[in-house]
């Protein structure tokens, strides 16, 4: 259970844990339930009235008057938002919006704050290749969150069919994504912003220590993505999945036969320039093409085995009953190992969803770091 929900348990809150499952059988009836309360984002109610985080509650009609957000035309024209963000990347403007709405009242905060925006602001090498980096990223945030859903979701589901090579694809650009939060978090400690025996503390700003090692373990797992991205599937390593591994050495065995049955006929035939031909069209594949003028020679009579089924003026094809009964075997393997690929991706995405906490970690701290870059400017 998320720690908020032990809490409100053990000091027993049955009026909030039954409103929390109204809330819950709401969220079943539009299929959502799985999907957003695995995320297990919930705070508690005095948090939003200030008096755990230490923040203003500032109303709507409040925020209308001071032209926070937005001003009487309705844009942001001249509004304190538009004045002090200057975040580079999506989440970190929302976050810097939730700042704004929400401004600090405890003191330590507020000084730990602008302690961290004057140390960024007096180091500009540092500032702008942190935040050139930032500008690379896309919206992580809502990308996981749309991942995390796929990856938690129902399998009959068909608003979160994941099977596509589409969606495989946006996957793998959040893999690159989080390549370069890692990378933010590295420049930042070559940089001395964060670490041990750090002059300033960044709040907030904490990186989990084993994402790089987790995505590189991750990524290792599923072969060459690059060439996933192109092909539009994933090829695992040997090992990850036995089912995969399984389908891939029954169609390979297969192959093979094929391969010796042609080989046995070069033998037989004593003809080297045997070879498969297959249709286009995929129908009666790995036929052996044999020379008209072989055939013609001297009246050379072939087995029985061999099954003409086309021929050009050149060549004639020929099945033979082992080729028959081993295309047929083909057509299923390929058939199941097709089936595989495409569960993969949602397999993969179940994987990575394990540890959703530890990516959601990782953005929050950018969106932090992306808010304090964002007030250095000032």
């Amino acid at each position: 259970w998320p720690e908020v929900l032990q809490t409100v348990h053990t000091e027993g809150g049955k009026l909030a844990l039954s409103a929390v499952g109204g809330c819950v059988w709401y969220l079943r009836s539009l299929k959502l339930d799985t999907e957003l309360v695995s995320m297990k984002n919930f705070r508690h109610m005095r948090d939003f009235e200030g008096e755990r985080i230490g923040s203003l509650v500032i109303d709507g009609q409040t925020l209308c008057n001071l032209e926070i957000l937005e001003n009487s035309n309705g844009t942001t024209q001249g509004t304190l938002l538009k004045r002090l963000d200057r975040c580079c990347t999506h989440f970190g403007k929302r976050k810097f919006r939730t700042w704004v709405c929400a401004p600090l009242r405890d003191v330590k905060a507020i000084s730990a704050r602008l302690d961290a925006a004057e140390h960024l602001a007096a180091d500009n090498h540092a500032r702008a290749a942190v935040s050139k980096l930032l500008r690379q990223l896309p919206d992580v945030e809502r990308r996981l969150s749309r991942v995390h859903m796929q990856g938690s979701g129902r399998k009959q589901g068909v608003m979160f069919d994941d099977t596509g090579a589409r969606k495989l694809r946006a996957f793998l650009q959040l893999l690159d994504s989080l390549e370069i939060l890692c990378n933010v978090r590295d420049m930042l400690e070559e940089q001395g912003l964060i670490g041990e025996n750090v002059k300033v503390v960044l709040p907030h700003v904490d990186f989990p220590d084993n994402a790089r090692e987790k995505l590189n373990t991750f990524k290792t797992s599923y072969g060459d993505l690059q060439h996933a991205m192109e092909v539009g599937y994933i090829t695992p390593e040997r090992g990850v999945y036995e089912d995969y591994d399984a389908a891939h050495d029954r169609l390979r065995k297969i192959e093979k036969g094929l391969d010796d049955e042609l080989k046995f006929w070069k033998k037989e035939l004593g003809e080297s320039s045997l070879k498969f031909w297959s249709a286009a069209t995929g129908k009666e594949p790995y036929q052996i093409e044999i020379p008209t003028s072989y055939v013609e020679a001297k009246g050379r009579k072939l087995s029985n085995d061999l099954e003409l089924k086309s021929q050009t003026s050149k060549v004639r094809r020929y099945w033979t009953p082992t080729i028959k009964k081993l295309v047929l075997q083909l057509v299923d393997a390929r058939e199941t190992l097709d089936e595989l690929r495409q569960g993969l991706a949602r397999r993969m995405q179940v994987d990575f969803d394990a540890d959703y906490q530890l990516w959601s970690r990782a953005v929050d701290a950018v969106a932090h770091l992306d808010c304090l870059l964002s007030l250095s400017y000032t």
